[in-house]
């Protein structure tokens, strides 16, 4: 019996003689991500499976816990289906017995960021350190989109172009930007290298909010010093 376990396919890929041979020769079973944008829905579901009302602050309250982690998220509101009776949820049951059982890779940064979601890009931030990620992959994620940004904005003709789907919000992202900015960023993600490497004493987790909320065009209250 052979398995094979495939990234999401294009349609290309889909219509190719290989796949086809594979299909005649065996089953095939799609099984799309999730999405931040599709996970109330299905958390949603599974709390009404339960008998519980889909409370809005519950559902997001679930979403933030649960994030990148579907089968704890399954499991946490098996658990509040052991503890609670169907109905409401009471906030003192979420509160204390959902713990935070999310999952980020450097990659889903790249969303929050063209949501422009502050608090989310904290919140991954936060659960890659904890989970030990190195902070020069996640430098890489944000240069690169800071790159793009800059292809998009004209400021820079180098690096490859985007794909089709991002052109827009490219396009979009760089529009809140000037030339004078993305200058900015560029020197930010230049100290935020120094830092990483202990060329810099400051601590770049910090710098790489502030690096990522820069280019998502979010305003902080507290800004770090770029220095050339």
């Amino acid at each position: 019996l052979y398995i094979f376990n495939l990234p999401k396919l294009d349609r290309s890929a889909t219509e190719s003689a290989w796949f086809a041979a594979c299909s005649r020769a065996g089953d095939v079973i799609a099984a799309p991500l999730i999405e931040r944008e599709q996970l109330p829905g299905w958390i949603g579901k599974r709390l009404k499976k339960h008998g519980f009302d889909t409370d809005r602050d519950v559902v997001e309250f679930l979403c933030e816990r649960c994030e990148g982690n579907l089968l704890a998220a399954k499991q946490e509101i098996e658990k509040l289906a052991l503890l609670c009776a169907p109905g409401v949820v009471p906030d003192e049951a979420i509160q204390s017995s959902v713990t935070n059982v999310s999952r980020f890779s450097p990659f889903h940064l790249v969303d929050a960021l063209y949501k422009g979601d502050a608090g989310r890009l904290q919140r991954m931030l936060d659960g890659l350190r904890a989970e030990g990620e190195a902070p020069p992959l996640i430098l890489w994620v944000l240069t690169n989109e800071l790159r793009q940004v800059m292809r998009a904005a004209n400021v820079t003709k180098s690096g490859r172009p985007p794909p089709p789907a991002r052109a827009r919000d490219l396009d979009r992202l760089a529009k809140k930007h000037t030339p004078g900015s993305l200058a900015r960023l560029n020197l930010l993600a230049a100290n935020v290298d120094r830092m990483v490497k202990g060329v810099h004493s400051n601590d770049p987790w910090d710098a790489l909010l502030q690096l990522g909320c820069g280019i998502a065009g979010i305003k902080l209250a507290v800004q770090m010093p770029v220095t050339a």
